[in-house]
């Protein structure tokens, strides 16, 4: 018997928002378990909405910037579903001189 996401998502396009290859860790996982076909745009550049290294300043929330990475990538393949990832480093909340990860 079929999985429910193979009958869903089998053969649908979605679009990985991503600079820096994580559609090569991210497809295998949506291809595989769910069907979908994933796929990477050319140039299309993350680090605008925000970059680790500083260089750009993220001026929304995580959340935010993530919807926003999956929305520009959509509309620019004209694809209706997407995928994104967004996370940040900064100082822990309550352990002095420890990072902290909020994805």
């Amino acid at each position: 018997m079929k999985e429910i996401g193979e009958i869903i998502y089998r053969k649908q396009q979605v679009v990985i928002a991503t600079k820096h290859h994580k559609g090569n860790v991210i497809a295998p996982l949506f291809e595989g378990e769910l069907g979908f076909t994933c796929f990477t745009p050319e140039n299309f550049d993350t680090d605008l909405f925000g970059s680790f290294s500083g260089e750009h300043e993220r001026k929304e929330s995580p959340i935010e910037t993530l919807k926003t990475k999956c929305k520009e990538a959509m509309n620019l393949t004209k694809c209706s579903m997407g995928i994104a990832r967004e996370g940040s480093f900064g100082p822990h909340p309550y352990i002095p001189f420890a990072d902290a990860d909020d994805e």
